[in-house]
């Protein structure tokens, strides 16, 4: 018996949870796509919160690759298989610089409340707002944060390039 993509996928999108993470800020097409072209800002998580947070199971960065992996539905090692499906990407994405981190859920099929993450404010480690954020958007952000160490930057475009640079703006 073959199985669908379609139908292999869709139990993936079920029973998978994916949190997916850059590692790097200063790329303009991830503004551009993730934050509301620039109008958004980015949150940097800590890592060492993520690993001991108990709330994912497996990481490591995306696999860029020309060629789609070979994928064997019936293999008996689920967990490899699982890392090589979650974690390959094409090669035409490489730019992102991606980091996931999954968590399986099952047999049964979580809710949407039940996929939501979430982490202590003390997991922040740094916040860059954008090209193009407003200031009351920025506002609204900083009287919100804790009142400890948190690096907190602004994006500026470089003079007369094709790059992105931060100001520590805290």
């Amino acid at each position: 018996q073959t199985i669908s993509d379609k139908s292999y996928f869709e139990s993936q999108d079920k029973h998978y949870g994916i949190m997916s993470f850059s590692t790097k800020w200063d790329i303009s097409l991830l503004w551009s796509h993730y934050a509301n072209n620039h109008e958004g800002f980015c949150v940097g998580l800590k890592e060492e919160w993520l690993r001991e947070s108990e709330k994912f199971g497996t990481g490591g960065l995306v696999n860029y690759q020309i060629n789609y992996p070979k994928i064997d539905p019936t293999d008996e090692d689920m967990m490899t298989n699982m890392f090589v499906e979650t974690h390959t990407k094409s090669k035409e994405w490489e730019y992102e610089g991606e980091f996931r981190l999954t968590k399986i859920f099952y047999p049964s099929v979580p809710s949407k409340a039940e996929r939501k993450v979430k982490y202590d404010k003390e997991a922040l480690a740094e916040i860059y707002f954008g090209l193009n954020m407003s200031q009351i958007d920025k506002d609204q952000i900083l009287s919100s944060l804790p009142t400890r160490d948190l690096k907190i930057f602004q994006i500026i475009k470089k003079p007369f390039q094709f790059s992105l640079d931060r100001v520590r703006v805290d």
